[in-house]
């Protein structure tokens, strides 16, 4: 294999990759050697005694074994082109298909990925005109409907067609409303400031460790159930209130790994069969939970309580047309929440914990996003006209949407961990009708197509030699502004027209929580944890991200005014 496998990004999974990949392969090609040699050595002595093969007795023996190794090479070539990604791969399956993709030119036709076979890219080309310029030829299909029916139903993140179009519309009226703009980031400021400081705080008093990707997940849990339901969960606290087990049980029923392999007759295992119950029953607690949320606004839009009220759902409530679509009924209301819930929990808070990870990695990053905070909030103490020293009290600082909005270097910052570890590391579509791609595959009807965006983090063709490196540089230009690469390059958003609806919200609620956490506290991964990903439909951690969390003390600081950080 190239050297690619030893420019992984974690070098500990560069050793078992490796082993599976580059040792397995040339033991099965020296297998393989050695009885095509074999073979043609036995033509060789018996051909001319069978009578049907006239040889030049000039003709050199070698010659015969020559033309039929080449022949038998010619195809084992024609077999790596198409390789079989093994069951044994599956924990290592991001990186493998990275590797094997980078090796193969972007691009491959796998005869089993997952039991099925399908057309694998990471090639920016194939996804512009796989989601851009030839769109309403490539649905997701129904087999990815019916997997993931049971989680998300007939929601935005699982259907096609003229189903899709209405619900996208009505989700963009209602999402890029600048009262709701404004709400979210009102909200993302208080639970940030509520919450966050305070939990971390006291687990820096206490010299506790604690899981900091688990306290971004409550943390984007309870802010999502603000802003579609108008309730705080209240499921980040100093001692993890009741909330915490309605948290849980949404975080097992939509993060658990891929479906669990079967019986070779179709018969679960014992602990498989307990993990389908468990999921079950915590379906049952969060459809429980929506419905009482729904009832809930309802009521309060039968009363006109909720008149003024800015979350999600009371605005669909107040535009809602009652048409026979179907998207009134209370299976589709579910459907649509979860959809919210999933999208609005996962993708903030992988984004937030892969980000500090990488931070904790890089100290030149983490001392360069401070001296950005610091010029902010000296500006802003100037601009206040007086200061208050908080540098022996232990205060707590916030800011809001507009200081950071102005944070360049902070977003870039965010930009290289939902690059190197998107949140959804896959898409997948169907060819509905026979079409060839840019990169000049021809599909047939009915082809499935694998794209893979953390492997297209990873390519040098696409992002330079130092792709595999965390170097938030890349994301600003020499005039210190953001520089914006093409949503079909920088995947993690999706790409039109299924951009993220929610991708600049998700930002500032990022922004607000990292610029949070990095201004007040020092953060240190456990020594010995280990972070890898999780096979599953989002990029979590596996272990979780372990830290030890401490106070972090500046010099004097400025009095917060509402549009200034606020001091706690």
């Amino acid at each position: 294999m190239k050297s690619v496998l030893c420019r992984a990004w974690d070098s500990s999974m560069c050793r078992p990759l490796d082993h599976i990949i580059t040792v397995r392969k040339e033991r099965k090609i020296n297998r393989r050697f050695i009885r095509a040699l074999t073979s043609v050595l036995f033509i060789n002595s018996h051909v001319a005694s069978c009578g049907f093969l006239h040889l030049s007795p000039d003709m050199d023996p070698l010659f015969l074994i020559l033309c039929c190794l080449i022949l038998y090479y010619r195809h084992l070539q024609s077999q790596e082109t198409n390789p079989k990604w093994e069951s044994a791969n599956i924990h290592h399956f991001h990186d493998c298909a990275t590797a094997l993709l980078a090796d193969a030119g972007y691009s491959l036709e796998s005869k089993e990925i997952l039991g099925q076979r399908y057309f694998a890219t990471c090639d920016p080309a194939n996804v512009r005109h796989v989601f851009t310029s030839n769109f309403n030829n490539y649905p997701k299909g129904h087999e990815y409907a019916e997997i993931f029916d049971v989680l998300l139903g007939a929601g935005i993140m699982n259907s096609d067609g003229e189903s899709w179009r209405r619900q996208r519309a009505k989700a963009q009226m209602l999402m890029t409303a600048p009262r709701f703009r404004a709400f979210t980031a009102q909200c993302s400021r208080d639970k940030v400031e509520k919450s966050l400081p305070p939990f971390l705080a006291l687990a820096a008093d206490e010299g506790r460790p604690c899981d900091l990707q688990d306290v971004f997940l409550r943390l984007s849990f309870d802010l999502t159930c603000t802003l579609v339901f108008g309730v705080d969960t209240g499921c980040l606290h100093g001692h993890w209130a009741a909330g915490g087990s309605l948290h849980a049980r949404h975080g097992r029923y939509v993060g658990d790994d891929f479906p669990p392999p079967r019986h070779p007759h179709g018969v679960l295992e014992t602990d498989e069969k307990a993990k389908c119950w468990a999921r079950e029953e915590d379906g049952r607690t969060i459809d429980s939970f929506i419905a009482e949320m729904v009832a809930r606004a309802r009521r309060r839009a039968d009363d006109k309580s909720n008149e003024g009220a800015a979350d999600l759902f009371s605005s669909f409530l107040c535009h809602d047309n009652t048409s026979d679509d179907g998207e009134s009924t209370d299976e589709f209301i579910r459907d649509t929440t979860v959809n919210l819930l999933f999208a609005g929990r996962d993708g903030p808070a992988t984004g937030l914990s892969w980000l500090f990870y990488l931070v904790s990695k890089n100290p030149r990053v983490e001392q360069k996003l401070l001296e950005e905070l610091s010029a902010l909030v000296a500006t802003l103490r100037d601009g206040a006209g007086s200061a208050v020293d908080t540098s022996g009290g232990g205060s707590m600082v916030t800011f809001g949407r507009s200081e950071v909005n102005s944070l360049v270097y902070l977003h870039a910052a965010l930009c290289e961990p939902l690059r190197l570890y998107p949140p959804v590391p896959f898409e997948h579509k169907v060819a509905a009708a026979a079409d060839v791609l840019l990169s000049g595959k021809e599909l047939k009807a009915g082809a499935k197509i694998l794209f893979l965006n953390y492997s297209m983090g990873r390519m040098e063709g696409v992002w330079g030699k130092d792709c595999t490196e965390f170097w938030q540089e890349r994301w600003v230009t020499k005039e210190g502004k953001l520089r914006h690469e093409p949503s079909y390059k920088f995947f993690s958003f999706n790409t039109r027209p299924r951009t993220c609806l929610g991708k600049e919200l998700a930002f500032v609620q990022m922004k607000t929580a990292a610029a949070a956490v990095l201004w007040n506290f020092v953060v240190e991964v456990v020594p010995g944890h280990v972070v890898k990903p999780k096979l599953s439909p989002i990029l979590h951690m596996k272990n979780g991200l372990i830290v030890r969390v401490h106070r972090r003390f500046h010099g004097p600081q400025v009095e917060a005014s509402d549009d200034s950080p606020r001091k706690k």
